[in-house]
């Protein structure tokens, strides 16, 4: 699946392209020319649930936004840590125990700093692309149902 992140900044767009065991973090940098140049990170994830460390010799961009943050900890908590079994998963679950962890070392995730400012907004989008299902739990609170792999 690739996603694309389009940002408010017209400098900048990132994109998140994940298969199998990799994730492609691309960031295109427009100059005031309109020329532009691409960077591109590369991790090689072991798709095991134990495996939630990335590895050390490919580092994330130091200034990654936060929308692409979120984008690659969902990635990386999709491939790593969620399992067919642990599915419906409350929102909460998921953001808490999946997708903060799968951060990379130093980094911080703030849902109010991205373009969806809640956790709920951002999976409703990712539902929109096909990559996830939800639906209420019967006690009213939204739960991831289905996870395309």
């Amino acid at each position: 699946k690739t996603l694309s992140l389009e940002e408010g900044n017209r400098d900048s767009t990132h994109a998140c392209d994940v298969k199998d065991d990799e994730v492609l973090l691309v960031r295109t940098v427009h100059d005031v020319e309109g020329e532009s140049s691409v960077e591109k990170t590369k991790e090689i994830l072991d798709a095991s649930p134990t495996n939630s460390e990335p590895q050390e010799d490919n580092k994330l961009p130091d200034d990654m936004d936060q929308d692409a943050l979120l984008c690659y900890s969902f990635q990386r908590a999709l491939l790593t840590t969620v399992t067919d079994k642990l599915l419906p998963l409350p929102v909460s679950t998921l953001y808490g125990t999946h997708i903060l962890p799968a951060r990379p070392p130093g980094t911080n995730l703030d849902m109010k700093h991205t373009r969806y400012k809640k956790i709920g907004v951002f999976l409703i989008s990712q539902s929109e692309q096909g990559i996830i299902e939800t639906k209420p739990s019967p006690d009213g609170r939204e739960v991831v149902a289905f996870v395309t792999k």
